[in-house]
């Protein structure tokens, strides 16, 4: 995270899940999301839909430990923008922000 801050981003908000991230999602409108796809409530699949659902335009960055190809797949069919597996080397996050917004 401090990455992402210190290339001048602002984190507007953070969720404890789920179904609390699409909620806020919906209260903040954030330029940019980044989505893990492991999380409690509903995962980051059912999340990324919900938000292009509300939010056709949403730009989704899924930070996630799942470097499998189905769920790279998947993520690319429902819209994302890009997909970054962790652990990830300094300064990769910044990198994808900068090609994104």
């Amino acid at each position: 995270m401090d990455e992402v801050l210190a290339a001048g981003h602002v984190v507007v908000g953070q969720a404890e899940n789920g179904d609390d991230l699409v909620l806020k999602y919906k209260q903040i409108n954030p330029d940019l999301t980044t989505i893990d796809i492991s999380m409690d409530g509903c995962d980051g699949f059912d999340a990324i839909r919900a938000i292009l659902e509300y939010d056709e335009n949403a730009r989704i960055i899924v930070v996630s430990a799942l470097s499998d190809n189905m769920a790279m797949k998947t993520a690319e069919q429902l819209g994302v923008e890009q997909y970054i597996v962790k652990p990830f080397e300094p300064g990769s996050l910044a990198e994808l922000l900068r090609k994104v917004i």
